[in-house]
Order: structure tokens, then C-alpha cells, then sequence
């Protein structure tokens, strides 16, 4: 606990995924009680070498982040849920494949083909009123499922994710006390990395329409294959800034997504803050370390018993002398 990582995570059903030493899922249960599950005694993104990579590692986080994402819900679902459902193999590759679909056709087509029918083709400003369409689709998204009961108690884990890892970075016990006076608004933030990809997607799409030209075809083609170097970017944009909150630039690039934030997040009860300190605190949790203590534990119990018994045994020779 005394030396600071970064760590972040996910509100999931009824819980809290967090992501530090390990990745862990905690949820409230229709019991009341808080349980916890372990994902990965060690996340891929922390032991695979790809992803020290600049600009690379981007690319890996994103796809990362969606696989442990669904997984992360999987498990919620389940642990928040009086009934024993499982999340087959094919229903994950189904469900995955489905987000994508909706998000290419919602986010990237949807958009190109709104931005030619209200300035045309050719117009200079396509890819600006391109953005400004894909900014107000992904705006208009998250208010819209923001009132719905169920994600706004979802918005409202986020939020205690948020609080707990504060917590942890202001270098406070982690407990609700402390938690409760932090911001809901994190730079780190999953939805300001999107506000980001928003933006950047304005400046590589707009290079992109100059070197690969106009036409539907390859802009089509451009905005689907430029995905992975649009979130690569973001990626480096977003852990730049992070790392120097207090810089004038930094605060231009986060301050679209910690505003989105005021959507995506919700002040969080105390019972909620409660499963987020818990997911925190098992995602910090060093297998490795511990496994070393115990190690050394036995060895030093051993060490002790050896002594024990050549006490023993001198103690013998002695009294037979």
C-alpha cells in the first residue's frame, strides 16, 4: 500500500471491477453481503511486454479493456443474481461482435453519411460537422440510457470507483470516510478516453480524406481501418495529460471528457462506496509478494524447528554425559 500504482477499473452490475496488482470483480449480492472474485492474478496489460510499447500499447489496452470488460460483467451478473446463469463462449463472441457492429454503424458510419447529406461530399467542413454529428450522437447515447433506473445506479458505481481510487492515490486508508469527500471525475477515465477518440478522429480522418480522397469507398474504408491508430493516439493524449493535470494543455485535452463525466458518473451511496474500497483493496493485493512472505514465513519456521531440535539434541548429549 505505501507504493502508488495506477489503478482504475469499471462499474459492473451491482459492483465494482478494479484492476491493480490483480483484477477483481466485487458485487453486492441479494444478500446484502459484498463478494468478491478474482479475474486475473495479474492483468495482461502489466506483464505483457506489447504493451510498454508506445503508441502499440494502445491498441492492446483497447482490446484488453473490452474482453476483461465483458468478462468483468459476466461474473457481475452472475454474483448480483438470485438465478445461476452462464455467459457461454458463444454468447460472449456473439455479444462482442454485436457492440462493435452497433458501434461502427452508430459512431463512425452513421455520422460520415449524416455529415454528407448536411454539407455534402466535397465541402471542406465534412469532417469537422462529421465530428460535431458523432460528438452529439455519443452525448445524446449516454443521457438518454442515463435515465433509465438500472444504469443510473451503474453510473452511480462509477462514480464510487472513481472516489476509491482517489482514495488510494491521495494515500488515505481506504475506507468510506475518506472516500466519500472525493470528485467523481477522473482524468484516467474510460469516458474521456472516447471524448478523446471523438476529437482525434477529427484531425486523422480529415488527413485522411486528403491523402486517400473523397470518394464513400475509401472514406468508409478509412474511418473502420483508422480506428485502432485513432485509439492509439487518444491513448498516448490521455496518459500524457493525466500524468500533468495541472498543465494548460492537459487541461484543455481533459476537460471534454471530465464534463461527459457529469453523465457518466453519480454520487454514490455509502453501501456502494463500500464494494468499490473492496474490489480496491483485493485488486491491490500482490500474489507474488504474498507468496514470498509465506515463503519466508516457512523458511524462518523451519530455521526455528531446526534450532529446536539441535537444542534438543545437545540438551540429550548432555544429560547422558
Amino acid at each position: 500500500m505505501s507504493r502508488r500504482m495506477n489503478v482504475g477499473g469499471q462499474a459492473v452490475i451491482e459492483g465494482v471491477m478494479m484492476r491493480a496488482h490483480r483484477t477483481v470483480v466485487s458485487v453486492r449480492t441479494p444478500k446484502g453481503t459484498i463478494e468478491t472474485e478474482v479475474l486475473e492474478k495479474e492483468p495482461f496489460v502489466r506483464k505483457s511486454k506489447l504493451s510498454k510499447i508506445p503508441f502499440l500499447r494502445g491498441i492492446i489496452v483497447m482490446v484488453d479493456t473490452i474482453i476483461i470488460g465483458f468478462k468483468a460483467i459476466d461474473v457481475s451478473a452472475r454474483l448480483s443474481s438470485t438465478e445461476d446463469e452462464k455467459f457461454t463462449t458463444k454468447d460472449f463472441v456473439f455479444s462482442i461482435l454485436f457492440a462493435l457492429l452497433i458501434g461502427i454503424g452508430m459512431f463512425v458510419l452513421g455520422p460520415m453519411l449524416a455529415a454528407r447529406f448536411i454539407v455534402g461530399r466535397e465541402s471542406g467542413l465534412f469532417t469537422f460537422t462529421e465530428g460535431l454529428v458523432r460528438g452529439a450522437v455519443f452525448l445524446t447515447y449516454l443521457w438518454v440510457i442515463s435515465l433509465f433506473r438500472d444504469v443510473k445506479r451503474l453510473f452511480a458505481y462509477h462514480g464510487a470507483e472513481h472516489k476509491a481510487v482517489y482514495t488510494y492515490e491521495s494515500g488515505e486508508t481506504l475506507s468510506v470516510k475518506n472516500a466519500r469527500k472525493h470528485s467523481t471525475l477522473h482524468p484516467r477515465c474510460g469516458t474521456t478516453f472516447l471524448v478523446l477518440v471523438i476529437l482525434i478522429s477529427i484531425i486523422v480522418f480529415s488527413l485522411a480524406d486528403i491523402i486517400l480522397g473523397s470518394s464513400t469507398l475509401s472514406r468508409v474504408l478509412s474511418r473502420i481501418l483508422l480506428i485502432p491508430v485513432i485509439a492509439s493516439l487518444s491513448y498516448e493524449a490521455q496518459k500524457l495529460s493525466s500524468r500533468n493535470v495541472r498543465h494548460p494543455i492537459s487541461k484543455l485535452f481533459l476537460a471534454p471528457g471530465l464534463l461527459t463525466q457529469l453523465i457518466t458518473t453519480a454520487q454514490p451511496a455509502d453501501d456502494q462506496l463500500e464494494v468499490a474500497i473492496a474490489a480496491l483493496k483485493a485488486a491491490l493485493v500482490d500474489d507474488n509478494e504474498e507468496e514470498q512472505s509465506q515463503r519466508g514465513s516457512q523458511i524462518e519456521s523451519e530455521g526455528k524447528s531446526s534450532l529446536q531440535e539441535g537444542k534438543e539434541v545437545t540438551e540429550t548429549r548432555v544429560s547422558g554425559e
